[in-house]
């Protein structure tokens, strides 16, 4: 998989909570909650236990899947004991590359899409109160992205003991595009506009286009998005040329990514 991510604060936060994971075989991404320093380390903690369990997925992929959630979830939940930060949690959703098929891992809001033929499909549901809302008939998707209370987020990493994310795969083919990303992007860029953006040329123009498209549009939260693109041996060699101050790829464990 040839892989690309771009992580921006926006134009209205402080700080960047997100993170990213970025390799040949997987990529993730972690929107974290609870301030400043809690956001940021609730997000770096999960996609960190990510990057440990990866590689043993050969047999069994979804059961590695839920190890990694439950070993994230305990591991915020421990740091946010002892570093007292209260409100301390994390979205967390990867995408990982198996013998043709995609497994998904996801809890919370950030999304996992899967661009095809042209075809943009959203593969995740969001775990948020407007989500839940959408799903019922009770908003409409462009309801959902203006909501007052679209940022409150039904389940994630860190936020209770026990925690039950949405697992699945699909058989992928070649020439597919995976565009993983947080609410940032997606509640500023709507559809149809996200489907054309995520489009064509290599993967670290299509991140540019999008983190830029959301700013355009009011920037106002963190964005972060990575985009992978399948070919049918799922080796291909990435692309790091585009590596700039708000761009870290899987080699570096940074401020907003993880390897």
């Amino acid at each position: 998989m040839k892989y690309a991510a771009l992580s921006d604060k926006g134009l209205v936060r402080p700080n960047n909570e997100d993170a990213f994971l970025a390799t040949e075989a997987a990529i993730g991404v972690a929107d974290g909650m609870g301030g400043h320093e809690g956001g940021e380390l609730a997000s770096q903690i999960a996609l960190e236990e990510a990057s440990k369990a990866i590689t043993s997925m050969e047999r069994r992929p979804k059961a590695t899947l839920a190890k990694i959630f439950a070993n994230a979830n305990s591991a915020v939940l421990r740091m946010a004991r002892e570093s007292q930060q209260t409100g301390m949690g994390t979205t967390l959703t990867i995408a990982v590359l198996k013998k043709q098929r995609i497994w998904i891992g996801h809890i919370g809001d950030s999304r996992a899409y899967l661009l095809r033929g042209g075809n943009l499909e959203q593969l995740t549901e969001d775990h948020s109160l407007v989500g839940d809302l959408v799903r019922s008939g009770g908003l409409s998707q462009d309801e959902a992205r203006t909501h007052p209370k679209r940022h409150v987020i039904t389940k994630a990493v860190g936020t209770q003991k026990l925690i039950k994310p949405d697992i699945f795969s699909l058989t992928f083919e070649d020439g597919d595009r995976l565009l993983i990303c947080t609410d940032g992007l997606t509640n500023h860029v709507e559809p149809d506009s996200l489907s054309k953006l995520a489009a064509g040329g290599s993967p670290e123009s299509a991140c540019e286009r999008l983190v830029e498209a959301a700013k355009e549009r009011g920037g106002s939260d963190n964005i972060t998005v990575v985009i992978g693109d399948i070919n049918g041996a799922s080796e291909s060699k990435p692309d790091r040329s585009s590596t700039d101050r708000r761009t870290v790829l899987s080699r570096l464990f940074g401020k907003n990514g993880v390897n």
